[in-house]
């Protein structure tokens, strides 16, 4: 993917684009047509680029049928009346940019997104205020998604930014009978916001938003910088039928998602409620607390962390304190697994379920597991398992159980485990 310039701050909502000094014109819903009102948005839009001042684009209350809208440069607030009140809806039949991954090129009027909304370079962007809804199944006429190798029909989400993005009191609804999973069809939204390729010193914040029906609650991709997903019991989300993020790929990030409430009950998934991945060696610092993820479906668990660089870099400080883990399904789900991390600490959390491990730590050095409250993950002795799990890969990790019934399997090197009954 292209680079970006400096980045920016997110908004969604739209109405009366008023530059600050300038004068302000008033933008209504038109009646359901092919095009809906599309052009008016994008009118909006173009008023707050290229940078320069401040823009605010404001949307009175109404129904908004819009196709894609493509701003770059953006520097602005996008402002609704409320949720439920302002309401930008997808029209069907999305054409997306080609030939190959139209994430590659900026997007422009030519390259048009899979998104309802895409703020490409150096956009610094706020969203309040407004309902995002997306209908339609299979809303796109088709475009090439690399990480599957085939062509989707779903749109990859609501809204898309290269730069920095703010997002409160909003809310994202795909559709209630379905979410959309990699290398499907008859799916409609995969993400409620994408941050892409951000520069230092990005800014992404999600407070007071609700997301329901849809494959993500955001995913920061290549990200660097500083995010803050809820953070107070003031500033919680909720995400029903979807994860609560995507980490992918973090380079020189600090996160906090904290408050949140995350609920998943679907006949089949196979996700994760938080997934945090990094590749490369730069610090990056991630903390979950006082959330509850609540994961009712087919093999799909709690958090998962995972590293793919060498374990001297020591890159991924976790701390994952007080959350509240319930997880069900079909029995093969997890609480909490780490992959290939160093030095992370799981404490005080509150996981009950009936799946695999509680804990599950894989080629993981230099953690810490302790006074966490465990119920369920009944261990099966004849495949091994037990509530905390340490496999061969795992040295040097601190194992301390909140009661002596807690049981650990312990194949690892250098583990040292306190206060635990050994599975067999």
């Amino acid at each position: 993917m292209l680079g970006l310039g400096k980045v920016g701050r997110l908004v969604a909502g739209v109405a009366v684009a008023s530059l600050l000094g300038g004068c302000a014109a008033a933008a209504t819903p038109s009646p359901p047509t092919p095009v809906g009102d599309t052009a008016m948005l994008q009118s909006k839009l173009d008023a707050c680029v290229p940078g320069g001042p401040e823009c605010t684009v404001q949307l009175p209350a109404g129904t908004y049928l819009t196709k894609q809208l493509v701003a770059n440069g953006f520097h602005g607030t996008v402002v609704g009346a409320g949720i439920d009140k302002t309401i930008i809806q997808a029209l069907p039949g999305y054409v997306v940019g080609g030939p190959g991954y139209p994430l590659d090129n900026p997007p422009s009027a030519s390259n048009p997104y899979p998104f309802i909304m895409a703020f490409g370079n150096n956009s610094d962007v706020t969203v309040s205020d407004l309902t995002f809804r997306v209908t339609a199944h299979d809303p796109t006429t088709g475009w090439y998604y690399p990480p599957v190798k085939a062509t989707q029909t779903w749109l990859d989400g609501a809204i898309y930014v290269r730069g920095s993005g703010r997002f409160t009191g909003l809310s994202f609804e795909g559709d209630a009978g379905t979410i959309a999973a990699e290398g499907t069809t008859g799916v409609n939204l995969n993400n409620a916001v994408v941050l892409d390729h951000s520069l230092p010193g990005s800014v992404f914040e999600m407070t007071r938003c609700r997301v329901a029906s849809t494959g993500n609650g955001f995913e920061l991709f290549n990200f660097n910088g500083s995010a803050t997903v809820g953070g107070s019991p003031a500033d919680a989300n909720t995400f029903v039928n979807s994860s609560g993020g995507v980490y992918n790929e973090l380079e020189a990030a600090t996160v906090q998602e904290s408050y949140n409430q995350i609920e998943t009950n679907l006949a089949a998934s196979g996700w994760y409620g938080v997934w945090v991945y990094k590749h490369d060696t730069t610090p990056a610092n991630v903390t979950l607390a006082h959330n509850l993820i609540a994961e009712n479906a087919a093999d799909m668990s709690g958090v998962f962390v995972s590293y793919d660089g060498p374990q001297s870099a020591k890159p991924l400080g976790l701390s994952l304190t007080n959350n509240t883990l319930v997880v069900g399904g079909n029995g093969s789900n997890e609480g909490i697994r780490a992959e290939n991390a160093t030095g992370i600490s799981i404490s005080d959390n509150t996981i009950t379920g009936k799946g695999t491990h509680a804990v599950d730590l894989k080629g993981t050095a230099d953690g810490t597991v302790s006074g966490n409250t465990l119920s369920g993950f009944t261990p099966d002795t004849s495949a091994g398992s037990a509530q905390i799990y340490l496999d061969s890969g795992t040295t040097r990790n601190r194992v301390t159980c909140a009661k002596p019934g807690d049981t650990v399997r312990n194949l690892g090197i250098s583990n040292t485990v306190t206060g635990c009954t050994a599975a067999q």
